[in-house]
């Protein structure tokens, strides 16, 4: 009898040893597949355990580590190293996929607003050129577009806040933050090259404190193109500078009404941080830089060189 009971035991022990071995490789081994589970909010766990291997298998690791009458919505990442014990940590955690979007520096809201097309909703939420701070965003499934506008707007609040304090009023005749916020634009749009942004801005605080017009060509294509910002490939004609329009900087005094772009945070402290110079004029120089002047006597000869090269193109 002894003997027919330690033989039903060592039975019962390699069972259980067997059964743990294969729920090891149930719930350890890695799947070897790649995809996504996505929970929404109220789904059920048979609902989520379709979207698995096995449902069954993952349905049995999911009681076993997790509430699984409380699933946190989110959509989760499978890699192909990735266990159902993992894949069940993760939701359990929730780690959620991070996704990301990049807005460029210099574009306006309508160039924007595309880029947008992957997140949820319709837009409602108001904003203006200059409101958005551009860089690079993290989200997740489940962000709505205004979600995303009110964070990008969030952010340039709070950059704007914080260089308009850090500027030094000996030389910033700007009144306010918006004002800093239209000349970065500005700033923006005029150069691509970085060492140039101070030099460029410090030439447009000269013709301001000398109430001379800006002239800037971006305003121009800004009045002209219904706030778009992109002239699809047209040159500026002599008779577009002549457009009636309170962004047309050619002819009108001071600063714009608003921002002509959403400018980065390098051209927002150029605006703030101009270089000092005795230039008040710049053209381009073919090179994707600009040759700068004090008269505009040098101007003009600059700017025959510019058309030289324009010409030669």
């Amino acid at each position: 009898m002894k003997k027919k009971l330690k033989r039903l035991i060592q039975i019962f022990m390699k069972l259980a040893a067997l059964g743990f071995m294969l729920v090891a490789v149930a719930f350890f081994a890695p799947l070897r597949k790649d995809g996504t589970i996505i929970i929404n909010r109220g789904d059920t766990l048979r609902i989520v355990a379709q979207q698995a291997p096995s449902a069954g298998a993952f349905m049995i690791a999911a009681r076993l580590f997790i509430d699984p009458h409380h699933l946190p919505a989110g959509e989760y990442s499978v890699s192909p190293r990735d266990s159902y014990f993992d894949i069940v940590r993760n939701i359990r955690d929730q780690r959620v996929v991070q996704r990301f979007i990049t807005i460029p520096e210099g574009l306006t809201v309508r160039q924007i607003l595309p880029l947008l097309a992957e997140l949820e909703g319709e837009i409602t939420v108001v904003v203006r050129d200059g409101d958005l701070l551009p860089q690079t965003y993290a989200f997740t499934r489940g962000t709505t577009k205004d979600q995303m506008l009110l964070r990008m707007k969030a952010a340039m609040d709070a950059a704007i806040e914080r260089e308009w304090a850090a500027r030094d009023k000996s030389i910033v005749k700007l009144t306010s933050p918006r004002e800093a916020i239209i000349l970065a634009s500005i700033i923006e749009k005029e150069t691509g090259v970085v060492a140039e942004r101070e030099l460029v801005s410090g030439v447009f605080h000269n013709r301001l404190a000398r109430r001379m017009r800006l002239q800037s060509d971006p305003t121009v294509v800004y009045a002209i193109t219904d706030r778009l910002g992109d002239m699809r490939g047209r040159q500026l004609w002599s008779n577009d500078l002549r457009r009636e329009s309170p962004y047309n900087t050619y002819r009108v005094h001071g600063l714009p009404p608003g921002a002509i772009a959403n400018p980065g945070l390098a051209s927002i402290r150029a605006a703030l941080n101009p270089e000092a110079t005795e230039y008040l004029f710049f053209v381009a120089d073919g090179t994707g830089g600009h040759a700068f002047a004090r008269t505009l006597a040098e101007h003009e000869a600059n700017r025959r060189e510019w058309r030289k090269i324009r010409d030669a193109r």
